[in-house]
């Protein structure tokens, strides 16, 4: 091995751009819990587990609404709205289609709280995550890829495991049935996006992580 090179590597979170971005919560125009998807649709991505999830809601009988909010990949969205129509869902889900800028915060912004149950084998950081903590929201997410880092678990939301749609239904449920736990985990969510996912804390984590390769390679040069 090299003896310029590090053993161990410097993580460097991502981080995205706050705007002035207001965070307070727009009117809903009714009194239901405001559910949001918010990624492409994919399968992998879990959109038809939280269709499936809100199966078991309407059947407790809960008052929710779910906006499901992304462009059509791999399923259309056609065969999302035969999903819904089949479970007898119309009523408390909407496709809403793909959402961008201001747009999308404004749904956010309409949202109590976020669901993404991935399964994508590849998902790594998810940018969507760091849209919803900052828009305040809960996150309701897998163990996948870096997502723990980012959401701990019961604090600004929850983590399930994958493809554990039972699991996904009885979390929704919760925040459904308990409006004061969604109002603290959306504040510690905005509060974590604060401390450690601007824009502004990634460049200072990034210039730490190359001012440190830098003196280490100089370091082990001057050994040489």
């Amino acid at each position: 091995m090299s003896p310029y090179l590090k053993t161990d590597p410097y993580i460097v979170p991502n981080g995205i751009r706050d705007d002035g971005l207001q965070i307070d919560k727009i009117q809903k125009e009714t009194t239901a819990c405001r559910i949001i998807y918010l990624s492409n649709f994919i399968i992998n991505k879990g959109i038809l587990d939280v269709i499936a999830a809100c199966k078991i809601l309407k059947d407790q009988g809960l008052d929710f609404e779910v906006a499901l909010v992304g462009k059509a990949q791999d399923i259309s969205e056609n065969e999302i709205m035969d999903r819904i129509h089949d479970l007898g869902l119309t009523a408390h889900i909407k496709v809403v289609g793909p959402k961008y800028n201001e747009e999308k915060f404004k749904l956010l912004k309409k949202s109590d709280f976020f669901v993404f149950p991935t399964k994508y084998e590849r998902e790594s950081f998810p940018l969507v995550i760091l849209e919803a903590m900052q828009s305040a929201l809960p996150v309701i997410s897998t163990r996948e890829g870096g997502i723990p880092s980012m959401i701990d678990n019961d604090v600004q939301g929850y983590l399930i495991n994958k493809d554990d749609v039972p699991a996904l239904a009885d979390k929704m449920s919760y925040l459904i049935r308990n409006p004061e736990i969604i109002e603290r985990m959306g504040k510690h969510a905005r509060e974590k996006y604060e401390s450690s996912y601007t824009l502004e804390k990634f460049e200072i984590c990034l210039t730490q992580a190359i001012g440190s390769t830098l003196q280490h390679i100089v370091k082990n040069k001057n050994i040489a």
